[in-house]
């Protein structure tokens, strides 16, 4: 088993005990932080939103936050 395999399993076995769902997206996004190619969030973002993960064009919330 590889490094990058037992940290994934690590930090989802934590989440699960947490009482976190883990979705195929979820996993999915985990995957790519873990590559460690990305160094913001904004790239995490698009390469996710590439994958037809987060529809940008899609609002996040119905109404603004006042």
């Amino acid at each position: 088993m590889t490094q990058t395999t037992q940290t994934r399993d690590k930090i989802i076995k934590m989440l699960k005990d947490r009482g976190c769902r883990m979705t195929k997206q979820r996993r999915i996004l985990l995957d790519i932080i873990l590559e460690d190619n990305c160094s913001s969030c904004k790239e995490i973002y698009y390469r996710a939103s590439k994958l037809s993960l987060i529809h940008i064009s899609e609002p996040t919330r119905p109404e603004p936050i006042s």
